[in-house]
């Protein structure tokens, strides 16, 4: 674990993805107590830093790292994610500067999020009817990011933007209208 947490603090953008690749193959394994060693070492925080600051490929391979602790986790190792505070720099990295695949692992990264921030939000107890991922991505200064991509020429990139808004976010934002309006 020291030599995957020394690797991703290199100065070099390869040593970096190196350690990126090799921490994805490492989550891939269906291994609760291997991840959570993960989780509690500090490096799937120190991977997912790389979001908001390695190069395009970094930020590509820290965002595939992401989504794959998102399939694999658990509700509790998921949340520890949803703490980090990566919203904004997926949001972020849905701007037109950035590569195409940037853009489509972030976007799969903030539907896992919701995806399991709607499980996470109905096992727990709360007053709020709204998925707190969904108010997180609404506030984001990077939304109209995600705007823009609903005129997307590339047609994975539109329809998951598309899912993302018409039929994981305004739906919730619907339903919480009719809750407070009963």
């Amino acid at each position: 674990m020291k030599v995957l947490f020394n690797k991703l603090e290199a100065k070099d953008s390869g040593s970096k993805s190196e350690a990126l690749m090799f921490l994805s193959n490492l989550c891939v394994v269906e291994n609760e107590v291997l991840l959570q060693k993960i989780i509690d070492t500090g490096l799937i925080t120190k991977a997912t830093n790389l979001i908001a600051s390695g190069t395009d490929e970094n930020r590509v391979d820290a965002c595939h790292c992401l989504n794959t602790v998102l399939e694999r986790g658990t509700l509790k190792q998921v949340a520890v994610l949803t703490n980090i505070n990566v919203i904004d720099d997926l949001m972020d990295n849905l701007a037109s500067n950035w590569s195409l695949e940037l853009k489509k692992v972030s976007l799969w990264c903030l539907i896992d999020l919701v995806e399991k921030g709607k499980k996470f939000h109905s096992e727990m107890p709360h007053d709020d009817p709204t998925n707190p991922i969904i108010k997180q991505i609404m506030s984001a200064s990077g939304y109209k990011n995600l705007e823009e991509l609903l005129n997307h020429p590339d047609q994975e990139i539109f329809e998951n933007a598309r899912m993302l808004v018409d039929e994981l976010i305004t739906p919730q934002f619907h339903s919480s209208d009719v809750m407070m309006n009963e």
